[in-house]
């Protein structure tokens, strides 16, 4: 895995993941867990991922390169008309981390070591400039 471009750890509460392209206006989607682990529209991701009652999760943001094992949970492209990405919690009270891009629609995969309960988690972007401090 080459590109690194932030690492963190961190409790997530209702076990919810999100990346969300700034200004798409596209809200978040509903999640199902009883039909998938993920779920998109055009300008946000949501994955289910370990709660914070049982441990914390590890989140690699990256420009390339996938760690050994993991499974791919999606792929696709996202509306980031204000040129940010952010990646935190589903409503963001708890955490949340932005980062600048170099394209208005980034192609961004999202990788996990586990599907059905995710421990670790690795997010591709090769559009992605620098992390911003928020």
């Amino acid at each position: 895995m080459s590109g690194v471009v932030d690492s963190f750890s961190c409790g997530v509460p209702w076990g919810i993941l999100r990346v969300e392209g700034f200004g798409s206006g596209s809200g978040v989607p509903d999640l199902d867990i009883a039909y998938s682990m993920t779920a998109a529209n055009d300008g946000c991701i949501l994955v289910s991922v370990i709660h914070d009652d049982i441990d914390m999760l590890k989140v690699t943001v990256v420009r390339d390169g996938v760690p050994e094992g993991f499974v791919q949970m999606f792929t696709g492209e996202l509306n980031a008309p204000e040129l940010v990405l952010e990646v935190g919690d589903v409503v963001g009270d708890d955490f949340r981390f932005r980062y600048a891009l170099s394209t208005d629609r980034p192609k961004v995969s999202i990788f996990a070591d586990d599907p059905e309960e995710a421990a670790e988690v690795c997010v591709v972007i090769p559009s992605i400039d620098r992390k911003l401090v928020v």
